[in-house]
């Protein structure tokens, strides 16, 4: 009877070691098939994120955030095309024609036509863009204490007084069409609307702009012939968009 009960007990202890020795070797299967299915499909993850498509749409997702980085990375990287470029003024206004040439080719009227019949909406969206941004940064940097203009000794934690002046400058000009779009693209608004605004701002920026800096500068010492700002910022905004719209009307 002993002998029985140890051999019985015998066989139960083989059973169970053969049974842990199963489920080791089960779960150590499962680890590596589980692995090699996570290696597979990072794999294929990595590949479809790869992908021309995906690469496109992820391009042109954060274009706006990626290309200002690039702006503003390279002259720090790579400082000598702009320094050779800056010495002639006449390549500013040229860029600046292009992009606003391009801008009249692909301006589309029915657009603009379809946001005026929601007049007050483009209504705010125009004073908020050309006038009242701008108004109040004036006041509000009018409140800071800048350092005085000519002043040696810098002593502002806010910077020179000329900081001023282009913070003002800054918030008078109206937003870029580009920037405008993409912001309201991601916020999942009105893309007719936003398009509208931003190019109707941009023409009419032309010339509320140096009226305004005229008036918000009027005590400072950085003063501007006003007719002269008007005239280069119509030949190098108002004049393009008239021909890049003016081309569309040229059958293909």
């Amino acid at each position: 009877k002993q002998w029985y009960q140890r051999r019985v007990r015998g066989l139960k202890n083989e059973l169970e070691n053969e049974r842990g020795q199963w489920n080791q070797s089960t779960a150590r299967r499962l680890e590596t098939n589980n692995s090699k299915m996570f290696g597979i499909r990072v794999q294929k993850y990595i590949a479809n994120l790869c992908s021309r498509e995906s690469l496109a749409d992820l391009f042109f997702e954060y274009f706006l955030p990626a290309s200002q980085v690039i702006a503003i990375a390279e002259p720090f990287i790579w400082a000598t095309p702009g320094a050779y470029l800056s010495q002639f003024n006449i390549i500013g206004y040229v860029l600046i024609g292009i992009i606003f040439l391009v801008l009249g080719l692909k301006l589309k009227t029915d657009e603009i036509k379809d946001a005026l019949k929601s007049g007050h909406v483009f209504v705010v969206g125009i004073v908020s863009s050309l006038f009242l941004t701008g108004i109040i940064a004036a006041g509000l940097t009018g409140q800071l204490p800048f350092d005085a203009p000519g002043m040696e000794e810098k002593v502002s934690v806010f910077g020179p007084y000329e900081f001023r002046i282009g913070l003002m400058l800054y918030y008078s000009v109206p937003c870029t069409i580009t920037a405008g779009i993409v912001l309201v693209q991601q916020a999942e608004g009105n893309l007719p609307m936003a398009g509208a605004i931003a190019t109707v701002a941009n023409v009419i920026g032309c010339y509320t702009t140096p009226i305004l800096l005229q008036l918000f500068l009027a005590k400072a010492e950085g003063k501007f012939d006003v007719a002269s700002v008007l005239i280069k910022l119509t030949f190098s905004i108002l004049l393009p968009v008239i021909v890049g719209k003016l081309l569309q009307c040229i059958p293909a």
